[in-house]
């Protein structure tokens, strides 16, 4: 009967989830992040499909954009640049982006102790 009662009470638990619908607000340099890599997404879409490549992925991560763009060495390393200037483009502006929300970001680290001083 415990067990049974148990088993209750942890199905109403799951059943019965709280969730916060709050709608979120992104800061200026947050959204200048989402933007940076839409505008690298799009290109890599444009390209990769027109290319008819063989590695083309609709479900891309930005690793798999960068491998496309960059390639690999003899190694099997990922080259560091690419040929492609307008890629080249998209991600230093993407990267930029990325280290201004870095900033922006590195004071709260300590002040909600993800990390102490």
């Amino acid at each position: 009967v415990i067990a049974s009662e148990a088993k209750q009470s942890n199905n109403k638990q799951i059943a019965s989830p709280t969730f916060c619908n709050d709608k979120r607000e992104f800061s200026e340099e947050a959204t200048a992040v989402f933007d940076a890599g839409r505008e690298l997404w799009k290109y890599y879409h444009k390209m990769a499909s027109q290319a008819r490549h063989d590695s083309y992925n609709v479900n891309a991560s930005l690793y798999d954009i960068r491998e496309y763009f960059q390639g690999r060495n003899d190694k099997g390393r990922m080259n560091a640049k690419s040929d492609d200037v307008t890629y080249m483009e998209l991600i230093g502006e993407l990267r930029n982006k990325l280290n201004f929300l870095a900033d922006k970001i590195k004071p709260k680290i300590y002040e909600y102790e993800f990390l102490k001083e």
